[in-house]
């Protein structure tokens, strides 16, 4: 009994011992659990707070915190705290410039978290941080990569904000590679994530990306906007990084457009909150953007002084990141090794004091050089006139062999226009009245010019004298304004004039025709068809006031104050010309004691307003002349013909030739040498001209390169982009000889250039040339119907048409219901243009092509040599046997049963 008693007592105690042990190990194991949790939690609040030293540009002090925490994460083994803090380290690396050394960390928290589909999160941040490495070292298609792994882990775990940050890298992305539309489209996603959130830094980051490409697109209106906007949001943010990168971008951008009244308001924003961040960085950045400003206010001084308080705070930028690169290599390697890196930057730190120290004696060199360059300004002044007086030479050597030269022009061109009046008064041809008639017009069209130079000649050398007759020169005005009448009608432009009455005045008449007709030349020039064009007169204070307005296309009157500049032409519109007429207007003016200024009315239309003295008072007793008046009925303009109605037959079976050249003499010159072998459509420019070559199909086309509305270019790049008219042979003409613009016609797939004047044998042979190759290509592919498989025939192209044929040919063709109408449904073309197009690319009209490649995938049925030919026969599309019959032979020469016996015995 008593042995029983002690057994229950022993294993009583035995389980009260095991119960005491596992409390205790509980016990133990919960201590230890909240000890760990308690690590955690204090790992995240150092990195928090490293990254909260980051955003205030105590980057050092960021560093060292991040350090802390990466040590006590991998004393307790934690691989999600690791992670973490490696990305805010390689964050901090990044934003003092240490690239290489960030991306290892970056490198290390990718690693790990790739182990674990816990840390997806921690992966794409890692992938973002790499990614914008690759964009500082200027390396986007490396950057972009990373981006779109990153972007596509925060679509999965659908991360607004993650998603709102890559497609903003992606953006800049795009803006590096120079491809600005796509940057805005990744710009616009972004805006949308953020304003999706509320992330009022996001959406003022996306804002003043947006604004500053539109800055680079010159959108100035809407750049400003935006920019002001994204300003405006973090006026009032705790995030003083951000608010000043916002502010500085408004700054430059404004200082780019001169607006300099308002960038010295903002300066004084950017300097208090680059005070704000504390960091030499943030003033850096901050005296930079103050130079930038002395230097368009020409403030030198302050600009030099800001120059050197910039540099100062670059070179304390320099040492502070140089300190966190030392920092980092201690933390990092705690060796040998690691302490002749340290010396090594120590002595790198030395050699940039050392240079720093050099780069303040240049300053100081260039500050005394500045006050020489004053010191000596008063000789330059005085050399200035020695200066002109020998330019004034110069000029007047260079205005006698302009003068000399165009006498010297005058006898040849005279000797021409003599034979040519002649020639024309006898009896011709019509081809040879026209030639003759072309032939006249350029004559008098150069004879124009050369009085022009001679003019401006006389100016510059003092020959050119005033005579000053009394007239009434409201009919003289009334006159020459009338002689344009026949142009307005041409160009279709609506041509008012309104003059009133002066009576008798004193004025110059040569002087007066010369200053109009040049300034109603221009007028015409530039003002596009369908435009207006009013002339005003009025006496008014012993002057006569002549008002002159007229339409423009845009981007005409951009320059505007350089259109009386000698040989100025406006590049940004297709009209050409030598730059004389408006410079000849200024010259005559000045000598003449008027007046000339030209303004913009509204956005297309322009206005020249001309002041007349009509006084005798205003003139010398040498400049009055006692001649008889005669008054001018006719001047010196050139006439253009209207241009015919262009009309072709639609059914013809010659070749069509398209010709697109805005100058009708040149046009006809081409129709007139090729209307023997091809029918000639004319298109007087560009924009009618790819409406012509859509309608007709032509089977070549030469286009001039500088046109209204649509240039040459344009019309090649549409063209050859279109199915439709993707075949047609086009070659560019144009006057300019620059290798850059013939390539640049070239890499829009014109087949040739010629440049003016051009030998016409030449372009007769290239477009022989041309012919025959398309002509050869079409009989090649004839050929290879019966040689090639139908799987080969169907890799003969790769643009939308060859996908239409294939179609047809896999789907269609064997459909005994498939006809002509069905083919230009599929191909989306009239008849017209199917069959010409089918003709040109294969050499067979629509029914010619059904037909033969029926026969084709019959021929390919009947080497099974189990199959019946009438079953052949219907299978290929056909529904009469013996019709089959006679066109397979026409193909293949021999009847379907001869051909299966062939293939069988072969």
């Amino acid at each position: 009994m008593s042995n029983t008693v002690a057994v229950l007592r022993d294993s009583s105690s035995s389980s009260e011992f095991i119960y005491n042990e596992t409390h205790k190990k509980w016990e133990r194991n919960a201590i230890k659990n909240h000890k760990l949790d308690s690590l955690v939690k204090q790992i995240e609040d150092l990195n928090n707070k490293g990254s909260e030293y980051r955003d205030n540009a105590r980057f050092k002090d960021a560093l060292i915190v991040h350090f802390n925490a990466l040590q006590l994460a991998e004393e307790i083994n934690d691989t999600v705290s690791i992670i973490r803090v490696l990305n805010s380290i390689g964050t901090d690396l990044r934003r003092t410039s240490s690239n290489i050394e960030a991306s290892e960390y970056h490198y290390r928290a990718f690693e790990l978290a790739s182990y674990s589909n816990k840390n997806l999160k921690s992966k794409a941040i890692a992938m973002n941080g790499l990614g914008n490495i690759f964009l500082e070292l200027q390396k986007p298609n490396e950057a972009a990569k990373y981006f779109e792994k990153s972007l596509a882990i925060e679509i999965e775990l659908n991360s607004k904000l993650g998603q709102a940050i890559n497609y903003a890298n992606f953006g800049e992305v795009m803006r590096m590679k120079g491809d600005l539309n796509s940057a805005l489209d990744f710009y616009q996603k972004s805006l949308e994530e953020n304003k999706s959130i509320g992330s009022n830094i996001g959406i003022a980051i996306c804002k003043n990306a947006i604004g500053s490409i539109y800055l680079a697109q010159q959108k100035t209106t809407e750049s400003l906007k935006l920019i002001r906007e994204a300003v405006s949001i973090l006026e009032n943010s705790k995030d003083a990084f951000h608010k000043l990168e916002m502010q500085v971008s408004l700054c430059k951008s404004l200082i780019s457009l001169n607006q300099l009244k308002e960038s010295k308001l903002l300066m004084q924003q950017i300097f208090e909150t680059s005070k704000s961040i504390n960091s030499y960085s943030s003033q850096q950045t901050a005296y930079e953007l103050q130079t930038l400003l002395s230097k368009k206010q020409q403030e030198y001084k302050t600009a030099l002084a800001a120059k050197e308080l910039a540099i100062a705070y670059r070179d304390s930028t320099l040492t502070l990141n140089n300190e966190v690169k030392i920092l980092e290599i201690e933390n990092r390697y705690k060796n040998k090794e690691a302490v002749q890196q340290i010396k090594f930057l120590i002595k790198e730190k030395a050699l940039i004091e050392k240079t720093n120290t050099n780069q303040r004696r240049i300053f100081i060199l260039f500050s005394l050089l500045m006050s020489l360059i004053v010191v000596f300004t008063y000789f330059m002044y005085r050399s200035r006139k020695r200066v002109n007086l020998e330019l004034k030479k110069v000029n007047q050597m260079k205005s006698r062999f302009f003068g000399n030269v165009s006498h010297e022009f005058r006898t040849p061109l005279t000797l021409i226009k003599g034979p040519l009046e002649k020639l024309l008064a006898s009896k011709l041809t019509k081809n040879q009245k026209e030639d003759a008639k072309m032939m006249y017009r350029n004559t008098e069209r150069l004879l124009y010019l050369v009085n022009q130079i001679l003019n401006l000649s006389k100016i510059d050398t003092g020959k050119f004298k005033i005579k000053a007759q009394e007239a009434n020169l409201a009919n003289e005005l009334k006159g020459i304004s009338e002689s344009f009448e026949y142009i307005a009608h041409t160009k279709k432009i609506a041509y008012t004039v309104d003059i009133l009455n002066s009576d008798n005045v004193w004025y110059d008449i040569e002087i007066v025709e010369m200053l109009l007709t040049n300034m109603l030349s221009n007028a015409f020039k530039f003002t596009p068809e369908n435009g207006q064009i009013t002339i005003n007169g009025v006496k008014e204070a012993g002057n006569y006031k002549l008002n002159i307005s007229n339409t423009v296309d845009e981007g005409v009157s951009k320059n505007i104050n350089q259109f009386f500049d000698r040989f100025y032409t406006s590049g940004s519109s297709f009209q050409v010309g030598t730059g004389i007429g408006l410079s000849l207007v200024k010259e005559l003016c000045s000598m003449y004691r008027a007046k000339v200024s030209v303004a913009q009315k509204d956005k297309n239309t322009i206005e020249f307003q001309l002041i007349l003295p009509i006084l005798k008072e205003h003139f010398n007793s040498s400049e009055i002349s006692n001649e008889p008046v005669f008054l001018k009925k006719e001047t010196a303009i050139l006439k253009i013909n209207s241009t015919d109605e262009t009309s072709v037959d639609k059914n013809s079976k010659d070749e069509i030739m398209l010709i697109v050249e805005d100058n009708e003499d040149m046009r006809s010159y081409i129709a007139s040498i090729f209307s023997d072998s091809y029918q000639i459509i004319e298109a007087k420019d560009g924009k009618e001209g790819v409406t012509l070559a859509q309608n007709y199909i032509p089977d070549i086309i030469v286009s001039d390169v500088m046109m209204p509305k649509v240039n040459g270019i344009e019309l090649c790049n549409s063209l050859k982009t279109n199915s439709t008219t993707n075949h047609i042979p086009i070659i560019l003409l144009t006057a300019a000889s620059e290798e850059e613009m013939m390539l640049k016609g070239l890499n829009e797939m014109a087949d040739d250039y010629i440049t003016k004047p051009f030998a016409i044998k030449i372009l007769k042979a290239k477009i022989q040339n041309l012919s025959k190759v398309r002509k050869t290509l079409a009989a090649k592919y004839r050929e290879e119907i019966v040689l090639k498989p139908m799987n080969q025939l169907l890799k003969w192209g790769n643009n939308s048409f060859s996908e239409t044929l294939k179609r047809v040919l896999e789907n269609e063709i064997t459909n005994p219901k498939f006809g002509i109408e069905e083919f230009c449904t599929i191909a989306s073309m009239s008849r017209t243009q199917l069959h010409r197009k089918l003709k040109a690319t294969t050499g067979m009209s629509a029914t010619e092509f059904i037909r033969v490649h029926r026969v084709k995938n019959a021929s390919e049925l009947l080497k099974n040599k189990d199959v019946v030919i009438s079953e052949v026969c219907f299978a290929s599309g056909f529904e009469s046997t013996s019709y089959f019959s006679k066109q397979f032979k026409i193909v293949f020469g021999c009847s379907p049963s001869e051909y299966q016996k062939k293939i069988q015995n072969s």
